[in-house]
């Protein structure tokens, strides 16, 4: 019997998910719906979807699991419709950048709780470490070798939470559980903080007298260094996320800015021997980071045991007839 599957936003993450569950079995059929209409033919072209809907109502039908992987705007306008569509006996899981705030948004329009878990999937390093990474294309192996974190923000169903370790499986990952609020301060600190940086930078840059001509000499340290920048546009959430997650940024705000204060005073000083040592001590810490984000996954222990792939799938399959 098919297992059917909703995929309600048809960007990087949800595409590469409906790939990775689409090549386990034949029985499980997917359905997409994404409120942007220019994502439907790319998500089209994956040939992974029995069809892609025109209204997210019709993408529910026979789901009895539904993937969210909308914008932030996207998740928090169409809440009130996701609250009337979903039922007691689906599962939803939520896999956007947003953790705490989108699970009470849909909670918000429903008097009955629901079957509800967040996962924060890390990607795989093979992949974000390469030149060649596309931040738009979906990916069969996306989140292959990397850990994904599962939130439970409503509550320890453990309906949810086993089939959440399932799909962590079946995508490749990791599972590790987590808390909602502190995952939220991770995606700021780790991934929002480094688009705002370069924001910053690219309009330091622009704003100076000479960038009629500096354009033409700078290289490959601007182009680095801002394409965070452009990662975040790719992505089509560059302010969305950082909006409704400003209580953490203004703090990790703060923190940046108290950083070039302290390169500013040393430049002002002229310590050279102290700035060179600071600049070579950054430069450790990304090179301790690149090697430790490429090497093999640590041992990780949830609170139940991890299946392998053949039993997770075979777990999975059979959630349908629950």
């Amino acid at each position: 019997m098919a297992i059917n599957i909703a995929v309600i936003g048809l960007r990087q993450f949800g595409v590469s998910a409906a790939l990775a569950l689409a090549e386990k079995d034949d029985c499980i059929q997917l359905v997409g719906w994404d409120p942007d209409v220019d994502t439907w033919p790319a998500a089209k072209q994956q040939n992974v979807f029995q069809t892609i809907t025109k209204n997210m109502g019709s993408a529910f039908k026979d789901a009895r699991i539904v993937i969210l992987s909308l914008l932030p705007d996207n998740l928090r306008n169409n809440a009130e419709e996701l609250g009337k569509l979903i039922t007691q006996d689906m599962i939803v899981i939520n896999i956007t950048n947003l953790q705490d705030l989108s699970a009470k948004w849909i909670q918000e329009h429903r008097l009955d709780p629901i079957h509800y878990v967040s996962l924060l999937p890390t990607l795989n390093p093979a992949l974000v470490l390469s030149d060649d990474y596309d931040l738009v294309k979906p990916y069969t192996d996306l989140f292959k070798e990397g850990l994904i974190y599962i939130l439970d923000p409503l509550g320890k169903q453990k309906a949810a939470l086993d089939l959440a370790i399932d799909v962590c499986v079946l995508l490749g990952g990791k599972p590790i559980l987590a808390d909602p609020i502190e995952m939220d301060g991770l995606v700021c600190a780790n991934l929002l903080l480094p688009q705002l940086g370069a924001a910053a930078l690219m309009l330091a840059v622009n704003g100076q007298p000479s960038w009629r001509e500096g354009q033409r000499i700078a290289g490959r340290a601007l182009a680095s260094s801002t394409s965070p920048l452009q990662d975040a546009v790719d992505a089509g959430d560059s302010s969305q996320t950082i909006y409704h997650q400003r209580e953490h940024l203004v703090r990790l705000a703060n923190d940046l800015i108290n950083r070039l204060i302290e390169f500013r005073e040393l430049i002002s000083d002229g310590d050279s021997d102290a700035l060179e040592k600071k600049m070579r001590a950054a430069a450790n810490l990304r090179a301790e980071w690149i090697a430790e984000r490429s090497s093999p996954l640590p041992a990780r222990a949830l609170a139940t045991s991890v299946p392998e792939e053949k039993q997770a799938l075979k777990r999975f399959l059979k959630f349908n007839n629950a």
